[in-house]
């Protein structure tokens, strides 16, 4: 499936048809994002900023994506004394994927893009994975009421 995404996206690239969607935007960052190509799902949020095809749904999916970047970087062990190369690259994949979730709500707000309950936990995911706890607590606060879900008590039975 790899080379069919890559094929397509290097198609639109050319600016071959198809023409970037909303919806094909989506499919292709969350194809990326699966794949581990996280330059692409760069380069296809960029594209479709370009083309004014952004929207909740668009952001949500490169949200995922920068989930599945951190949940594989993660915080790590913190390297230590004995930490390896490879447990630093971890982590700095990880904090990459957070630099990133951020830099995308920053950008929600840019386009006048409106965030969701998923929206935000896709990014407090993003955060809680790497051990970012402030910049989740931060997310939560600074929600719209709305980007929040509403929370019902538990009724007993």
């Amino acid at each position: 499936a790899r080379g069919h995404v890559e094929d397509l996206w290097a198609q639109m690239r050319r600016g071959e048809a198809p023409t970037l969607t909303p919806q094909l935007a989506t499919a292709l960052i969350s194809s990326f994002g699966s794949l581990g190509a996280w330059h692409q799902t760069h380069e296809v949020l960029r594209a479709a900023r370009r083309a004014g095809v952004t929207n909740t749904i668009v952001y949500n999916s490169f949200l995922h994506a920068c989930g599945r970047r951190a949940k594989a970087g993660g915080a790590g062990d913190g390297g230590g004394a004995g930490g390896s190369s490879a447990d630093e690259l971890r982590q700095r994949s990880g904090h990459a994927a957070a630099k990133s979730a951020r830099a995308a709500l920053h950008r929600m707000l840019l386009d006048g893009v409106p965030a969701d309950a998923h929206s935000t936990a896709l990014a407090i995911g993003v955060f809680g994975h790497v051990g970012e706890l402030e910049a989740a607590r931060s997310v939560l606060a600074e929600a719209a009421p709305g980007a929040v879900g509403r929370m019902r008590a538990p009724t007993p039975d």
